[in-house]
């Protein structure tokens, strides 16, 4: 093998190294599904349910923080809402990183996140037949797979086809 030939394989295997080691991207969509249970007459025995998703790239972790709700899905007495039909907009609310709850208000109802913790959290809801409070369980689902960032695929493919020209100059 002469002397270009083992710079080439040198810089490809260096460059796929590099590329492979790399740190993925963090951000992601970060999606939840909660339950609503109210704990008070008149819609005590009653639940509800929904989800919601935020993409949390600009997260950065400090202080007090809301992130805009992408997607959001929530039936309440028969009425469907997301995140465009609310009286404000959707969002996801956090301190020092920690995620708080939802922040959310319909005409008849709001999700309110949590001051401190995201055991706080609760539903207020004003209806025809009354006033009362409900409880909200959040579940954050778990991310898909990620998919390798395209330098990744590039660099192994450039390290196969640096290794299969070595290989062929050797045998000829």
């Amino acid at each position: 093998m002469n002397f270009l030939q083992t710079s080439l394989l040198t810089t490809g295997l260096l460059a796929a190294a590099v590329a492979i080691s790399a740190a993925p991207v963090s951000a992601a969509t970060i999606t939840y599904d909660f339950k609503v249970l109210p704990d008070s007459d008149p819609l005590l025995g009653n639940s509800y349910t929904g989800s919601f998703s935020y993409d949390d790239s600009s997260l950065s972790g400090l202080d007090e923080e809301s992130l805009v709700v992408e997607s959001l899905r929530f039936s309440f007495l028969g009425t469907d809402y997301d995140e465009t039909n609310g009286l404000s907009d959707a969002e996801a609310v956090f301190f020092n990183g920690n995620f708080l709850g939802l922040s959310y208000v319909a005409d008849d109802f709001a999700f309110v996140p949590g001051f401190v913790d995201l055991s706080d959290a609760s539903f207020a809801y004003d209806i025809d037949a009354g006033v009362g409070f409900a409880d909200v369980i959040y579940t954050q689902r778990q991310p898909e797979q990620s998919v390798p960032e395209p330098t990744s695929a590039i660099a192994v493919l450039l390290l196969g086809a640096l290794g299969t020209a070595t290989f062929r100059k050797q045998a000829v």
